[in-house]
């Protein structure tokens, strides 16, 4: 599970869709210390992960998998950055 936290100099960049001029996301400015807390996150994560049983990850990847396909049409349209 990801879990999300403030920018350690709690500032964010907003991303503007080219096509229209529109905020689509805001991104943090990351720190080395948000650089240091992703990767102990990401630690912890592989901890827990590799002791997971293969028919439980499998499960997850097909949840995964689902979304991005009932999502598939609003991801592609960011990922272009067209209107929709």
């Amino acid at each position: 599970m990801l879990r999300r936290r403030a920018p350690a100099a709690g500032s964010y960049i907003t991303s503007l869709a080219p096509a229209t001029g529109e905020p689509i996301a805001e991104a943090p400015v990351a720190e080395a210390a948000d650089v240091d807390a992703a990767v102990q996150a990401a630690h912890a994560a592989f901890a827990s992960w590799r002791c997971t049983m293969p028919a439980e990850r499998g499960q997850f990847l097909r949840q995964a998998a689902n979304l991005l396909r009932l999502h598939a049409d609003d991801l592609r349209g960011r990922s272009n950055m067209l209107p929709q």
